[in-house]
């Protein structure tokens, strides 16, 4: 899934496969250390935890696999597939479902995701099973060669109508290494200032 940079589901980079239409199989992974996990603006967790995906591409499909050590309610894995394609030199679109899975309740369920990536800037609409609707753009510019600022702003329609703000600022300590510290806000009251530190392969 790439939850590259803002991790936690801040700013999910998720319409924004599928440029490549490689003739060989790609496979990559990232491995993350967070001191919170936020969930698109909700705080879940309040200490430290690991998470990690490794992903396989072809051909602009790809599929995946996401998971985090450490929740209240126990682990979370999730599962994904979709296709990525370019309509045009500026546009990329970009679809798939994705099942959460949770150890400790038995809350599994699947979600669908429309992602429209315009180069500058992205937005996905993701509709799951119980017909709630999460909106989110999210755009991410240099400062210069190491440094970058994230911006994410999200709408849901679940039981509530709600809005969630993030930032973060990442530091690209090596090409494969990047440090990085968030600040998310919900409009239900949840606020959140955590760090993070993401190896990619």
């Amino acid at each position: 899934m790439k939850k590259t940079i803002l991790a936690s589901a801040l700013l999910i980079a998720i319409g924004s496969h599928g440029t490549s239409q490689a003739d060989e199989i790609g496979i990559s992974a990232e491995v993350s250390g967070m001191t919170k996990y936020v969930f698109r603006g909700y705080k879940l967790t309040n200490h430290f935890h690991v998470q990690g995906s490794i992903e396989a591409d072809y051909q602009g499909f790809y599929a995946g696999f996401w998971g985090t050590t450490d929740q209240e309610v126990g682990s979370e894995t999730n599962l994904y597939l979709g296709y990525g394609f370019d309509v045009s030199d500026s546009i990329a679109l970009d679809i798939g479902v994705l099942q959460y899975r949770f150890d400790g309740i038995d809350e599994d369920y699947l979600e669908y995701h429309l992602g429209i990536d315009f180069g500058f800037a992205g937005i996905t609409f993701y509709y799951d099973e119980f017909d709630n609707i999460y909106i989110e753009a999210t755009t991410e510019f240099a400062l210069n060669d190491q440094w970058s600022i994230g911006l994410h702003a999200g709408w849901e329609d679940s039981d509530e109508s709600l809005y969630d703000l993030g930032i973060s600022l990442n530091f690209a300590i090596t090409d494969t290494l990047t440090a990085s510290a968030f600040a998310t806000k919900k409009e239900s009251g949840d606020r959140a200032v955590f760090f993070g530190l993401t190896a990619s392969f």
